[in-house]
């Protein structure tokens, strides 16, 4: 059976029995711990959560848009307060960064991390856009992590037969 790959061909990790969605991620963690140890960082948290939009639930019928309730049933049926029909939930919106790293004087920094540079989807620009406004003491840090990269048997076959 082969191992699950994403669309973005990055490998599942696990360090710590801890799942990471990439080894550039993993990479990552275990220099943030080596950061903790030395003591130049306090600590780290991972995949702090950020909400960018709450839910809400509107009406089909007239627009009207009302306040979700955290809590209640996502299939409940809920009506309109204008016009009594039923309302349709539009689900929150989270950006989940992959660390939170905090300094000694306090401070704190989100990064996101990315395995070759420049490797932002659409998705995440339009997050991090509005991360930015909600947010505005807080700045989302891409931190690129290059994976070395192994070589191929055949290509160290051929290798070795240059040398000889």
């Amino acid at each position: 059976m082969m191992s699950a790959a994403s669309k973005y061909h990055n490998q599942p990790v696990t360090v710590d029995n801890i799942r990471f969605a990439s080894r550039s991620e993993s990479i990552r963690y275990q220099e943030l711990k080596v950061l903790q140890q030395a003591k130049k960082i306090l600590g780290f948290e991972l995949q702090p959560r950020y909400l960018l939009q709450p839910a809400f639930r509107k009406c089909p019928t007239c627009c009207h848009i009302q306040a979700h309730v955290p809590g209640s049933q996502k299939k409940q049926d809920i009506y309109c307060h204008e016009c009594g029909e039923r309302t349709r939930l539009i689900k929150a919106i989270e950006y989940v960064a992959d660390f939170r790293v905090i300094y000694p004087d306090g401070t704190d920094r989100i990064e996101d991390v990315k395995g070759a540079k420049n490797y932002q989807t659409d998705i995440f620009k339009l997050k991090q856009k509005i991360f930015e406004a909600r947010y505005p003491d807080k700045t989302i840090e891409i931190v690129v992590v290059p994976i070395p990269r192994k070589k191929r048997p055949a290509q160290k076959a051929m290798n070795e037969k240059r040398r000889k």
